[in-house]
């Protein structure tokens, strides 16, 4: 003889399934985690699309700067063609 299950019960027991699905916050935790990890990402990758080209000007001058004051410091400004002399002028 085949038991019958109580239609009730079953359909207590999906609701119970469905309301502790909805309170659980363990899987929500970790996705709020990833959303923030991707928005520091975009921000950042916004930054240096923006301030990248400001920095490699800055960097070209302190180049240009450094490369100046060893040819200043060798002696080299005014020997000629190639040696920094040219870098010796404006400084």
């Amino acid at each position: 003889e085949m038991k019958q299950r109580n239609p009730t019960l079953k359909m207590t027991a999906t609701l119970t399934f469905w309301r502790r699905f909805a309170r659980a916050e363990h899987g929500a935790t970790a996705i709020e985690y990833g959303f923030l990890a991707a928005l520091i990402a975009i921000a950042m990758l916004a930054a240096l699309t923006v301030l990248g080209e400001s920095l490699v000007t800055i960097f070209d001058g302190i180049t240009s700067d450094v490369t100046a004051a060893e040819a200043r410091a060798k002696g080299n400004c005014g020997g000629g063609e190639g040696d920094g002399s040219a870098l010796c002028d404006n400084k």
